[in-house]
């Protein structure tokens, strides 16, 4: 249980929030926990990162170089699009790049 938030887990009450159905189900429903452990493995481990074979993770370049929004959704897009969503992902990495050439634009006038 220690890989859950306190947000997720209400020990008085023995509830764990559930991000799928936006309610509190008990911990003793075992399905249910072994469900949110899975969402939780997904959210913090994608499985699209693991078959690029980084080594870092875009999250990890992205904090460590300390990159804005804009700087940051250009990486995840990229870094992930042949694993995930594809042509839709290099669309959303288009729209970050214009919305920084904007921004540049902007700065410069």
């Amino acid at each position: 249980m220690s890989n859950f938030t306190e947000h997720e887990l209400d020990r008085k009450s023995g509830l764990q929030w559930d991000a799928q159905t936006q309610q509190n189900v008990s911990v003793n429903d075992q399905e249910n926990i072994k469900r949110l452990r899975l969402e939780n493995e997904e959210v913090t481990n994608p499985k699209h990162y693991d078959k690029v074979g980084f080594v870092i993770q875009p999250i990890e370049y992205i904090t460590k170089n300390e990159l804005d929004f804009l700087e940051g959704n250009v990486i995840k897009y990229v870094s992930r699009y042949e694993h995930k969503g594809g042509i839709n992902d290099l669309l959303k990495a288009r729209t970050y790049i214009e919305f920084l050439i904007e921004r540049e634009r902007g700065r410069n006038e």
